[in-house]
């Protein structure tokens, strides 16, 4: 399977992976379309990791795919792909492993911006005169892990900080072009990963082909 071009992680999601803007969007309705595509494209994306989980449970029912889906974080999911592709790669050696792995890496990566846009809040800010900032995607109030603690040094950091959006403490703040940048990084995993369903449906297709001629060999009439 030398033709599927993975990208190093650091590639495809380089840290930082965008700049913050100083501007918001000039509307909530533009960040609501684009986080829309986000979600759109994510569920593509979940889709084919069922193929792909289908694909390595070798049956001809869509029973394994239904099981799949009731694995309700990514983390499950990504588990029940490797426990699975183990015994796969164990019974068909040729099996590209080492790109799997490098998929469900990017798999995982993509999915913290997936989580980010999904649960995040569009918002208006507004300067100290009143002045509107845009809007962005930014995290819940209640999202400890991607917001700073106000602590009394969070505070001397503010008053220092060029960054007047510092003082709200949100973890990221995306505009829709952001959250379109973001989906063209999904979009990208996803052909990557309908290349590896495909190379998975050939290599049945030719091992179905190589077992009939077989079996036509060993009974032809001599």
């Amino acid at each position: 399977m030398s033709t599927l071009d993975i990208p190093p992680i650091n590639e495809l999601w380089p840290d930082p992976i965008l700049k913050f803007k100083d501007q918001g969007s000039s509307s909530r309705e533009l960040i609501y379309l684009s986080v829309g595509r986000v979600c759109s494209t994510w569920e593509i994306i979940e889709a084919n990791l069922g193929f792909i989980f289908g694909q390595f449970a070798e049956s001809n029912s869509s029973a394994s795919q239904r099981a799949f889906g009731v694995i309700s974080t990514t983390h499950g999911r990504r588990e029940a792909l490797e426990m699975a592709a183990e015994i796969y790669h164990d019974r068909h050696y040729q099996f590209p492993i080492t790109q799997f792995k490098s998929l469900m890496f990017h798999y995982a990566k993509a999915s913290s911006y997936r989580n980010k846009i999904a649960h995040g809040v569009a918002t208006e800010f507004s300067n100290e005169n009143g002045i509107s900032m845009g809007c962005f995607l930014v995290p819940s109030f209640f999202s400890s892990k991607h917001n700073l603690a106000k602590t009394s040094s969070f505070w001397k950091k503010a008053q220092e900080s060029e960054d007047e959006f510092y003082v709200f403490g949100n973890g990221y703040r995306y505009t829709h072009e952001d959250i379109d940048f973001l989906e063209s990084k999904l979009q990208q995993l996803n052909e990557l990963l309908t290349k590896f369903l495909g190379y998975l449906i050939q290599s049945e297709v030719e091992r179905s082909i190589q077992s009939g001629q077989r079996f036509m060999h060993d009974v032809r009439p001599s």
